[in-house]
């Protein structure tokens, strides 16, 4: 519901649900979404972790532009916009918004390594490239997508990855995850 309210042209927005073989009620909620919502289905994957998953919600996908989040982050509305609009510059390839955390009740309890962190994501991004990100909320250009040892993670991978063919990962402090 959250990502279905994102204020992006609705035409341009397919939400794929990597399930990596759920226990819970995820696929009966994604189905029942899915019955009602075109721009929204559900990919039941074999156990295999979050990254293998990813992978395979890339491959069923035809969108420019992927975008990832996890099962316990919403985004601000704009959040994609913010996202979307880095990769206007031809040298980026991969974006990471800011993950703002917060207790089950709604406030802030961001501490201090993780503010010094953020500020950390700013600079290294105000020179060229960051060399880490955050899985909650980043988008990669589609063609520059690279499938990953799966045991690891994009968050460090990717910026890694990105810059050693030729390209950038920027940080984006506007795309607010929560």
């Amino acid at each position: 519901e959250n990502l279905l309210a994102l204020d992006y042209p609705p035409e341009k927005v397919e939400i794929v649900i990597a399930s990596d073989a759920s226990t819970d009620r995820t696929n009966a909620l994604v189905a029942g979404v899915a019955a009602r919502e075109p721009r929204v289905r559900l990919l039941d994957c074999p156990r295999g972790g979050k990254v293998a998953a990813q992978d395979s919600a890339v491959r069923e996908s035809s969108a420019e532009v992927v975008a990832f989040s996890d099962g316990n982050a919403t985004w601000a509305p704009d959040a994609l916009r913010h996202l979307v609009a880095n990769l206007a510059d031809p040298d980026v390839a991969y974006v990471c918004g800011q993950l703002r955390l917060e207790t089950a009740a709604g406030s802030n309890r961001e501490g201090t390594y993780w503010r010094y962190e953020m500020k950390l994501r700013e600079a290294e991004s105000r020179l060229g490239s960051i060399t880490g990100g955050n899985g909650s909320i980043y988008a990669v250009r589609r063609g520059d997508y690279v499938e990953v040892d799966p045991r690891g993670g994009h968050d460090l991978s990717f910026p890694y990855r990105m810059v050693q063919a030729g390209r950038r990962a920027v940080f984006e402090p506007a795309a607010h995850a929560f």
